[in-house]
């Protein structure tokens, strides 16, 4: 990863970004009554760091795809992306740890046990990484399903919430999310997966192609999962009352920090890897990786609320077929488009179809 792939356009629409995404942080605090001391600054500093990363590899991903054919754009050397990464990551930590250790925020303290926690989070997948790019071609994709696993694991079992103790109530618990999707997508180009499942196209910022696939694929999954939802009783009319500004602010929310991160994750990384396995060669690999993909959407939600509720597994498996569906219908070339599809969902769902 290195700035030859970035324009100064880009560039300067990256730090434009994180600087707007920053301030809203920093607004969201002030108006929470969080006081506005050291910890306060650490925080805001580390959001910006880590935005600005997350923003940089999503115009990387899609100037790399671009220039997929022009080889010489893309000699990168694995150790340099791997140890750009990881200060990165870790340079973001310390500001944040530095911050709140400085000041006195009660009982939230930086622990020795969750600073190593997130040592391994940012230096255990790139091990995986370099031990996956020395292996035949063949053999690669259960690596690239490890380190998927390794980066995925952690969020399911809870390990990390030792890692951002303030403010309390996990509000920077969303910057794991978005260190995440940097090291998965650095992890995968330093284990060359490139060989394997392609490249994967990470762009953020949806474009008229992706509008139109996600409109389609929502006019006929919404009303089944709706019919779904209120036969089961897991729907109920409950519409949220909000201020109005507060609806499209969630809506981009779950856009940056749920819905693009987990369509990384399960179909811009795990499909493909499935669909690279050795499956027998009367085996459709393209549906099996779907269907499997989906399924394991649908179970990873077994532990959110409502817990270890059926109808919320099956609910998300079709979900994840939906999904995948209309990555398919972009040429696999955006994940911004099955992101999309996935915000209105949960969004639907969150403000009106609530039935707890």
């Amino acid at each position: 990863m290195t700035m030859e792939l970035i324009s100064k356009n880009q560039f300067l629409g990256i730090s434009l970004s994180s600087t707007l995404l920053t301030a809203i942080a920093a607004g969201i605090l002030h108006a929470s009554g969080t006081p506005w001391h050291v910890a306060s600054l650490g925080l805001v500093l580390a959001f910006a760091i880590v935005v600005a990363g997350f923003l940089l590899t999503g115009v990387i991903s899609s100037s790399a795809e671009r220039a997929a054919l022009k080889p010489k754009n893309q000699h990168h050397a694995p150790w340099r992306i791997a140890a750009g990464t990881w200060v990165w990551a870790f340079t973001a930590y310390l500001v944040y740890a530095l911050g709140v250790s400085a000041a006195d925020v009660g009982e939230a303290v930086i622990t020795a046990s969750g600073s190593l926690i997130y040592l391994g989070m940012i230096s255990i997948p790139f091990v995986f990484a370099v031990l996956a790019s020395l292996m035949p071609v063949g053999r690669r994709p259960w690596w690239l399903l490890a380190i998927i696993l390794i980066i995925w694991a952690p969020f399911d079992s809870g390990l990390l919430a030792p890692v951002w103790p303030w403010p309390e109530g996990g509000a920077a618990y969303m910057l794991n999310v978005w260190i995440s999707c940097v090291l998965a997508m650095a992890a995968m180009k330093v284990a060359s997966a490139e060989s394997c499942i392609g490249v994967v196209n990470f762009r953020i910022m949806p474009k008229k192609v992706d509008l139109d696939a996600t409109l389609r694929d929502q006019l006929w999954f919404t009303p089944l999962a709706i019919g779904f939802g209120f036969l089961t009783g897991f729907f109920a009319w409950n519409p949220k009352v909000a201020p109005y500004w507060q609806y499209p602010v969630e809506a981009l929310g779950l856009y940056l920090t749920v819905a693009l991160p987990e369509e990384l994750l399960f179909r811009g990384l795990m499909q493909p890897t499935l669909e690279a396995m050795p499956w027998p060669r009367s085996w459709n690999k393209k549906i099996v990786a779907t269907w499997m993909t989906a399924l394991v959407f649908g179970l990873s939600h077994l532990n959110n609320e409502p817990l270890w509720d059926w109808r919320y597994v099956a609910l998300a498996t079709v979900a994840g077929l939906a999904y995948a569906n209309v990555y398919e219908r972009t040429g696999r070339k955006s994940l911004a488009a099955p992101a999309l599809l996935h915000t209105g969902v949960d969004w639907l769902w969150s403000n009106f179809l609530r039935s707890f």
